[in-house]
């Protein structure tokens, strides 16, 4: 430390901090310097007169300072430097400490004998337990005698560590300063909005106040210039800042607020409060929607103002805050609702004029709420969205029709009305299901000669097994698993038993080793022909990665006696003495559809990694694992910054320090359940979402580049959440992190593996050539059953991708969330299946506190409709509710409610809950429910490869690719499929038939070219085929299409030409589109960017061929009307609508909601009315809609009944005419539109669409009149 040497003198003046000595002293002084035990560069001065009286009198003291060490800046860094260079001034420590103060207690002016006139000086330091210290001092000088018996106190401060706890004090406070700095880019400046949207959610107005010490600048002193006060009564919360800037003191009382409502939460254990919505001060809803917030507080004022009497008048009062100013140097604004001139709510204030009203009116809604109560629930029973805004109930848009279509449409109606329909079926009665039974059971029995001769040949190559030399190896691999040890117990415990369960700790061999032991125990008594193993795994490349393994194990090849069977990919063993690995869902379909042949033919159903509910015996295996030594983020980071440069490091990189500060603050705050801004706008949880889904690439790189540079042998697993992701890190280790060459193949060959990823699975089990290290890069498909022999090190950012679905909003988001802790055990044992391993866990352990012991189960975040159907599908005699009620985890109720309903609305459910013919054969399809009856339409309306296609194809990944480097060039080639078509369904055909056509036609190569070039998926192409293939077995099984010839089953060729006649018809195909799902229905805002749906606002389109980046470079018309396949939330939670598609007034009307009258007015389920305009009375034209809406909805009926007794749906003249009269209608409607368009401005000036449609349809038009002969 560097220290002054101080020594006080009756005359002469401290100089840069070093005092000049009397004669005595410098003495003292020159003996220590001679000793070198101090020096001092102060010269010796003659004693001045009176200068032994005055030594006399302060002798004592001189001999009790003795030399005293004054601190400096440089010793206290995080003290201010005007304490040490100036510590007399007092304003300097004002404010500096709250353990404590310092006062000039006195200056007085005393007489020291003749002569002789003093000043004495006085600083106090007084503690907050009262404790003082004293410098004092008495010189000729005042200004000497207050600088000297300051510069003393700071001295003995310094020796008594008063000094150092300051210091520590202003250090916490320092930091505790910077995390609230970055706590304020999580609030911002909407912090004050979110307390006033929480108390607004039990109908509380908090007090804010801001006071302005208008002295401080005044009188020059270190006092705060404003102070914040946030009072909340309810929950007895009272907080307060200080500060100099009026904007940084409100965010730091938000927080400290923020901070009090968790405590206040974690005391009242309000995370589990309810849903109800209630005037108690801890009710809190999950549903934004259901409690008062700033988004719905104007609209609910000015609705209590229509059910006021109408003499109520509604202003706002507003204004500026005196004396306070905001940091720009602007006056706050303030701002109240006034209701008669009357004031409700509380002032508000903010910087901008509008935050403070949005404030007032927050307020004035919920005084109003609690005056009265009963407007509340009324004001939340209107139609409102997810944001809670209010959709207004209707909107009108133009619908152009002539006198010569109604005509054409009266005409095609006549016939279809005047048919004669049967009498309807009773669904409720049984109908035979025999004809929904599709594919072979998993095994066939085999003739008396068959099974002994089948029984002696598995023997005699099992014994060959065991004497064969090479086989040795892996024998004593399998004798060492646990599972083999209780090889007896197993066998026992199975045979004696009906139901019995296996529990085997990881790397006991109870996937592989179980089935094996009890196939091979029945071969050796030659009873192997009985045998017929099914064994369920959760995916399917653990299906197929682990028959490989057990036919290798038994020195088998795939399919003698072990095989998988996954979806689209069935490699079975013959029958008699087989292990059949499947995925869950294959078994499930065949227990439904085929029970009695599955039972019969299978002799061990084993179910992988499931729990029972009933109690049966047992048997605990232990498990064979090596130790893994697990990582976290510090010690990672640890190990980085002492091994690498700092040139090498991550401090450059924004994302990855982002992410390690969220990981840090985690330490520092105490996880807590609650969340104090649940109740707020459409934004809710996007700032967590989008910490969720931060993923420091750099950071897994340069760890992956560390282990690689540290350790030479054994492979590197990394978890990452999505394909992006997964090729990302691999962008980032081509770049070479820490100097690593990755990019050189004989040293490095990195494998991504997902699901799309056919050839990597296969890749992903084979061993590299020595030298060669295999760096995986993998989803959590690796996480379970797949063991990687190689695999040393596994990486985990303890992220995944899961899909969420809201039942209420049916919206689908794509969430990347944190993994649980189960998830986290599975993917560390990965390194510790065959040799040591190293888990790098690249989160903190705070992190893992935090997860939760077990994922979220598929039940509770998907669509019910197919599990409701699939319920009902069983004819069990139980309700869809009471069957559900048993799961372990129940689906909330609301959820299967909407379901059921979804399904009764599609008409495969009664509203009985009675499942219908239609119901019963979209239960039997491997597509969705709504999917499923699009193909029926397809078979109804002749228009059936299209609709094929697309239902196909949604269950597969998008068909277009889209690069994040050439996007532009992707979708171009969109546009150029969509042929100006306005439609993503329109695009995503044509793309497939141009493929469909080429590889037909072409060689493979030409055929890759050609989906490269236009960037298409290979891999979905080819998995639209293959089921396609598979629905169309299930279509000739139940009789609805006949069977075809042989080239049917050819997936490049057409089903017939018979169900096909529509099938070019576009204008048919978005009707049908539309149909599909009538509520999937969306307008334009006018000549806005955004669009609406019966309950939503405030949409947008961000992709496809009709996405709006402006409203002025939209192509589409004003109040356009849109169908989509889904709806869901971007990054910024705004909702989007997914594969869009222009349609008409007339297919809405038509293919839409329900049809109502009112008058000469028809409006599509309750919210689209239409502005008629035809050259016919407008009562004609409505009733002549209303006809044909009719006539649909009877051909329809037909169709069904025919479906319930098995009758093909081809064979129908009356349908075949019909189908064909309403494709005709919509081309003319079309027609008309664009007819219109072009009378309105020169064809030139047209867009393309609009020109493409007239040109299309006036050569269909004139070749053909749309109606058979």
């Amino acid at each position: 430390m560097n220290y002054s040497i101080l020594f006080f003198r009756n005359r002469r003046s401290l100089i840069n901090n070093k005092a000049i000595l009397s004669t005595p002293i410098t003495r003292f002084l020159t003996k220590l310097s001679s000793e070198n035990r101090i020096r001092t560069n102060c010269a010796p001065l003659k004693p001045p007169k009176k200068f032994k009286q005055f030594y006399r009198q302060n002798e004592a003291t001189l001999d009790e300072t003795k030399a005293i060490a004054i601190p400096t800046h440089a010793d206290f860094p995080q003290l201010p430097k005007s304490i040490f260079s100036e510590p007399w001034v007092t304003k300097n420590w004002l404010n500096l400490t709250e353990i404590g103060k310092v006062i000039e207690e006195s200056v007085l002016k005393i007489r020291r004998g003749k002569g002789v006139h003093q000043w004495k000086s006085t600083y106090v330091w007084i503690s907050k337990d009262g404790k003082k210290y004293v410098g004092t001092c008495s010189t000729d000088s005042k200004n000497e005698a207050r600088k000297t018996s300051a510069s003393q106190l700071l001295a003995i401060l310094g020796k008594n560590g008063v000094l150092a706890e300051i210091s520590k004090e202003l250090e916490d406070a320092e930091t505790e300063r910077k995390k609230l700095q970055k706590e304020m880019g999580t609030i911002g400046p909407r912090g004050k909005l979110e307390i006033y949207n929480y108390a607004a959610s039990f109908l509380a107005i908090p007090q804010v106040k801001i006071v302005s010490h208008t002295h401080a600048k005044k009188f020059g002193t270190n006092q705060a210039k404003y102070t914040v006060s946030i009072k909340l009564e309810e929950q007895n919360i009272f907080v307060e800042a200080s500060g100099n800037k009026s904007s940084l003191t409100e965010v730091e009382a938000c927080l400290k607020f923020k901070k009090a409502v968790e405590e206040y939460h974690r005391e009242k254990g309000a995370s589990s409060s309810s849903n109800s919505h209630d005037s108690t001060p801890d009710t809190i809803s999950n549903n934004a929607s259901l409690v008062l917030n700033h988004l719905q507080a104007k609209d609910f004022i000015f609705y209590c103002k229509q059910l006021l009497p109408n003499s109520s008048v509604i202003t706002l009062k507003s204004g500026n805050l005196p004396n306070i100013k905001h940091d720009a140097g602007n006056l706050l604004h303030s701002c109240q609702v006034m209701l008669n001139g009357d004031p409700i709510g509380s002032e508000t204030f903010a910087s901008k004029y509008k935050d403070a009203e949005i404030l007032a009116y927050l307020t004035g809604a919920v005084d109003l709420a609690k005056k009265y109560p009963e407007n509340l629930k009324k004001f939340f029973n209107e139609n409102r969205g997810i944001s809670g805004k209010r959709v207004d109930a209707s909107i009108t848009v133009p619908f152009k029709i002539s006198h010569d279509l109604l005509s054409f449409i009266s005409k095609v109606t006549r016939p279809i009305l005047r048919a004669h329909v049967d009498e309807p079926i009773d669904s409720r009665t049984e109908a035979d299901q025999d004809y929904l039974k599709f594919g072979r059971p998993f095994c066939q029995k085999l003739g008396a000669d068959e099974i002994t001769t089948r029984n002696k040949h598995l023997r005699t190559k099992h014994e060959a097994y065991l004497r064969n030399p090479s086989f040795q190896t892996i024998r004593e691999l399998r004798a060492s698993l646990p599972m083999n040890m209780y090889r007896n117990d197993v066998l026992r415990l199975i045979d004696q038993n009906t139901y019995s369960v296996i529990v085997g700790e990881t790397g006991s061999g109870k996937t592989t080793q179980v089935p094996a032991i009890i196939l091979e125990d029945a071969t050796i008594r030659e009873m192997a022909s009985n045998v017929n193993i099914i064994c369920t795994q959760p995916r399917r490349i653990a299906a197929q990665s682990v028959a490989r393994r057990v036919a290798y194990e038994r020195g088998e090849k795939l399919q003698e006696t072990v095989g998988y069977h996954v979806y689209m990919d069935a490699k079975r063993p013959p029958s008699g003495g087989s292990i059949t690995y499947c995925t869950t869902q294959i078994l499930l379909k065949q227990l439904q559809h085929c029970p009695d042949e599955v039972m019969d033919s299978v002799s061990h159903i084993i179910v992988g990694e499931d729990g029972i509910m009933r109690p049966c015996p047992s048997i605990s295996v232990p498990g064979k694992t090596y130790p893994v030594e697990k990582k976290y983020l510090d010690d990672v980071i640890d190990e980085l910054n002492r091994k690498y440069h700092k040139s090498h490091r991550l401090d450059s990189c924004n994302d990855t320090q982002r992410y390690l500060q969220i990981e840090d603050d985690l330490k520092k705050e105490p996880s807590l359940d609650f969340n104090w801004k649940k109740i707020r706008d459409g934004a809710t949880g996007a700032l967590k979402e989008n910490e969720d889904s931060l993923i420091p690439y750099n950071l897994i790189a340069t760890t992956i580049a560390h282990i690689s540079k540290s350790n030479s042998d054994g492979a590197i697993l990394t978890f990452l959440p999505g394909l992006k992701d997964l090729e990302e890190v691999r962008k980032r280790l081509l770049q070479g992190p820490l100097g690593v060459n990755f990019s050189n193949a004989s040293e490095y060959r990195i494998i991504l593996l997902h699901s799309l990823m056919t050839e990597a699975q296969n890749l992903v089990f084979e061993q590299p050539p020595a030298g060669c290290r295999k760096i995986v890069l993998a989803t959590n498909i690796a996480e379970t059953s797949i063991t990687i022999p190689d695999v040393k090190y596994v990486v985990d950012i303890g992220k995944l991708n899961e899909m969420h679905y809201d039942p209420i909003t049916r919206i689908k988001n794509l969430k990347c969330t944190w993994i649980s802790k189960s998830n986290s055990r599975q993917r560390a044992g990965r390194a510790g299946r065959v040799q040591n391993g190293f888990y790098y866990a690249l989160f903190s352990k705070n992190r893992l506190d935090t997860l939760s012991v077990y994922g979220v189960p598929q039940l509770l975040r998907s669509d019910l409709q197919e599990v409701c159907l699939g319920t009902k599908g069983l004819t069990l005699n139980y309700s869809i509710k009471e069957f559900l009620s048993d799961a372990v985890e129940k689906p909330p109720p609301g959820a299967v409610d909407t379901a059921i309903k979804d399904l009764i609305n599609l008409g495969a459910l009664t509203k009985d809950e009675e499942i219908t013919p239609l119901g019963k054969l979209l239960h039997s399809l491997p597509v969705d429910p709504d999917m499923g009856k699009l193909i029926v339409f397809g078979v109804i309306f002749r228009c059936f490869d299209p609709l094929l296609m697309l239902a196909a194809a949604s269950c597969e990944r998008d068909f277009f690719v889209r690069p994040p480097l050439k996007r532009r060039e992707a979708d171009a080639a969109r546009r150029y499929f969509g042929h100006n078509s306005n439609s993503d369904t329109i695009a995503l055909i044509n793309a497939y038939r141009e493929a469909q056509e080429i590889r037909r036609k072409g060689r493979y190569s030409e055929f890759a070219a050609f989906m490269s070039q236009n960037f298409l998926s290979t891999a979905t192409f080819e998995n639209i085929q293959k089921r396609m293939i598979q629905i169309k077995d299930v279509l000739v099984a139940s009789g609805l299409i006949p069977k075809p010839s042989m080239k049917f089953y050819r997936p490049d060729d057409r089903v017939d030409n018979l169900l096909n006649e529509n099938s070019g018809n576009q204008n048919l195909i978005r009707a049908l589109s539309l149909a599909r799902c009538p509520g999937n229905l969306a307008v334009r805002i006018g000549t806005t960017s955004k669009f609406r749906t019966k309950t939503e606002g405030d949409i947008m389109i961000r992709s496809g061929l009709n996405a709006i980046r402006s409203a002025s470079s939209s192509h589409l018309p004003k109040n356009a009307l849109i169908s989509f396949t889904s709806m869901h939330k971007d990054d910024n939670q705004t909702l989007c609508l997914r594969n869009t598609t222009v349609i008409s007034p007339l297919t809405v009307a038509l293919f839409g909601g329900p049809l109502s009258q009112k008058g000469e007015n028809l409006r599509t389920d309750q919210w689209i009315s239409y502005r008629l305009s035809t050259n016919s009375d407008n009562l004609t034209a409505v009733k002549c809609i209303s006809n044909l809406r009719n006539g649909l909805a009877k051909m329809l009926s037909m169709s069904f009944m025919d479906l319930a007794q098995r009758k093909s749906l081809v064979d129908d003249n009356t349908r075949r005419d019909f189908s064909s009269a309403i494709a005709s209608v919509l081309d003319r409607s079309e027609a008309e539109i664009a007819q219109y368009n072009y009378e309105k401005q020169p064809y030139y000036s047209l867009d393309a669409g609009t020109r493409d449609i007239l040109r299309r349809t006036n050569s269909r038009l004139a070749s053909s009149s749309g109606q058979r002969p």
